[in-house]
């Protein structure tokens, strides 16, 4: 928001932002590949949680500082709770785990297969948005 009040171009910064964590996964795939053959019996039913530590300049160019393996997910700050319960909300969706408000319960559906629900899940590039957050 504050960069928004400013004038500066938050779509093309969240586009560097993405392509820093691109291009992060893209190198160290072999690596994560690998791992995962070793230790995962099953990749369809296993994810990894990143944390990417980002500096913007400036010219709000990224700069990567460092990916956390195990990012905390401790909140110190009511913005802190917002947003990390947004992430996790968006995380559990993705792997299949929709978030329910538990006072409105969502209405039946007639049965449907189970890959039909997974692709419903991600075919929206974010669930969430930390723009929605108050």
């Amino acid at each position: 928001r504050h960069l928004k009040s400013l004038n500066l171009d938050t779509a093309l910064l969240m586009q560097r932002i993405e392509e820093v964590v691109i291009k992060s996964l893209l190198a160290t795939a072999p690596s994560i590949i690998a791992a995962c053959k070793l230790f995962v019996p099953s990749i369809v039913n296993c994810f990894e949680l990143y944390g990417f530590d980002i500096l913007i300049d400036s010219e709000l160019k990224p700069w990567l500082l460092e990916v956390n393996l195990s990012p905390s997910l401790g909140c110190d700050s009511p913005l802190d709770t917002r947003i990390k319960s947004a992430l996790l909300v968006d995380l559990l969706t993705l792997v299949g785990l929709p978030a329910v408000d538990p006072v409105v319960r969502p209405q039946p559906r007639p049965h449907r297969p189970a890959t039909a629900d997974r692709r419903d899940l991600t075919t929206s590039r974010r669930v969430q948005s930390a723009d929605s957050l108050p």
